[in-house]
């Protein structure tokens, strides 16, 4: 029996992870999962919040604290701020991180039910564990997927 990943059409074998979306029915390989998960919350809009974090212009790291420079408007990180040519003063600007995992991500999402702010990695758990909301996934092992297909009659 052939099974493959909704996705990226990867064709599963012995040994392998397969997850199954409980909104959907599909099942993804280990690589597309996070991917299928991300575009299933959309569905979930009315339930987050997208917002947007500043990053530094110059190596795209994205820290709770970032600085302004008041001469050319660049926003920076910490290592950035140090090694910057303008003879100018900072001005401190304070991105939001992650409640669950602590990250300082350019994208996070505000829950709508509590106003927390999440990233993508942790908004999907959080919204399930705490919600009874979000994309249930279930995870099998090869041949217990496969056992359960031909219990379900395929």
């Amino acid at each position: 029996m052939e099974i493959k990943c909704s996705l990226c059409r990867y064709e599963f074998k012995e040994g392998d992870t397969i997850y199954e979306c409980q909104e959907c029915k599909e099942i993804f390989c280990v690589d597309c999962i996070d991917e299928h998960i991300y575009e299933e919350l959309e569905g979930f809009a009315d339930e987050c919040y997208e917002i947007t974090n500043k990053v530094c212009e110059e190596c795209g790291n994205c820290e709770e604290t970032m600085y302004k420079c008041l001469d050319c408007d660049k926003i920076l990180c910490k290592d950035c701020k140090e090694e910057h040519e303008c003879d100018s003063e900072f001005e401190e600007i304070y991105n939001e991180v992650c409640k669950e995992c602590e990250c300082c991500e350019e994208t996070l999402y505000e829950c709508y039910f509590c106003e927390n702010y999440l990233c993508s990695n942790c908004l999907n758990n959080h919204l399930i564990k705490n919600h009874k909301s979000g994309v249930k996934i279930l995870k099998y092992g090869y041949k217990e997927y496969l056992k359960k297909k031909i219990i379900e009659g395929l």
